[in-house]
């Protein structure tokens, strides 16, 4: 680990042993910072019981909380407002194992809600990050215990806000859910060069239609 991430971790550590509400940064960080994610998760309930998340991180200017859907269900209560101290927790209701759950960032202050599921969302982008988190654990923050570690990037890109744009560097705010599996589907590697050989293909198709074309003017 790193000098400066170490010093990081113990900063956030002892910030919430004093109980200060002082908001930390994000020390799970997205690695491409500036760059959408091109993840698509899948977040799903491990067993049946509660969903209990925790404010792990607030990095944001704007005041925003979250609240879940469960099998693409209405919302749920809103809770966990990004003001409050570091380690706050929200049981945000019951659910049977495998029931697919979705999180959704309420910005308050330049108003959106953003999706775990981007399809849902106005810009069509991923506007999570999402990884494993553990207790003990070299990113373990007080008593915040294990689970799935996700962190929103709580802005539109422009022409979508007439607000600051969205940086997309996924540390506005992060939480840690208990009971929560994830599964990923990123964009597969060989789908660009397919789409690039159909549009060779589709090349040639085309110029062979204007060759036949010109010889039958010509016959």
């Amino acid at each position: 680990m790193k000098k400066s991430l170490l010093a990081g971790v113990l900063v956030i550590v002892g910030a919430c042993a004093s109980g200060s509400i002082a908001q930390a940064g994000t020390v799970i960080p997205y690695p491409n910072a500036g760059t959408i994610n091109p993840e698509v998760y899948t977040f799903t309930a491990t067993a049946t019981g509660n969903i209990v998340g925790y404010l792990y991180s607030a990095n944001a200017a704007d005041v925003d909380q979250i609240a879940m859907s469960v099998n693409g269900g209405p919302l749920g209560p809103f809770g966990i407002v990004n003001t409050q101290p570091v380690g706050t927790q929200f049981t945000f209701g019951s659910v049977l194992a495998g029931d697919t759950l979705t999180f959704v960032l309420q910005n308050i202050t330049e108003p959106a809600l953003l999706s775990s599921n981007p399809a849902a969302n106005v810009d069509g982008n991923q506007h999570v990050y999402s990884t494993a988190y553990t207790n003990p654990g070299p990113f373990q923050l007080g008593t915040i215990p294990t689970g799935t570690f996700v962190a929103f990037e709580d802005r539109l890109p422009f022409p979508f806000t007439t607000g600051t744009a969205s940086d997309f560097d996924y540390n506005d705010d992060s939480f840690v859910f208990t009971n929560v599996s994830t599964s990923t589907t990123p964009l597969p590697a060989a789908l660009p060069l397919f789409a690039g050989g159909l549009g060779v293909i589709g090349l040639l198709a085309r110029r062979r239609k204007r060759n036949n074309a010109a010889a039958i003017a010509a016959a």
